[in-house]
């Protein structure tokens, strides 16, 4: 599950009600390889499509393609700065990613 920050959380819901058009979430959009990095890139989408996760998060809707949806279930957002400018960040860590160790691999079952 996606996991937000309550402070950015209230920004994104702030955000959604100043926008012009209607909207039906905030799209997330993973881009990568677990091992290489994955960069995410979100924006506010007008329509749902049919291939589209949805998860409602205390009142905002994420969207995002069930093909990026594994790379971005165990995501957290929160907020962040970049090159001095605040924003959100984005940490993603698939599952069954080892990054502890430097490596990216399957967990290994027990048999």
């Amino acid at each position: 599950m996606i996991q937000i920050d309550p402070i950015a959380l209230a920004q994104l819901k702030t955000l959604q009600l100043q926008l012009s058009q209607p909207c039906a979430g905030l799209r997330l959009i993973a881009e990568g390889d677990p091992c290489l990095g994955v960069k995410v890139r979100m924006g506010w989408s007008a329509v749902q499509q049919p291939e589209d996760v949805m998860v409602q998060l205390d009142g905002l809707t994420v969207l995002a393609d069930r093909h990026h949806w594994p790379l971005l279930k165990g995501c957290q957002i929160e907020l962040g700065e970049r090159l001095g400018e605040p924003g959100l960040a984005i940490q993603v860590m698939p599952g069954g990613c080892q990054c502890s160790s430097a490596r990216c691999e399957p967990v290994r079952q027990a048999s």
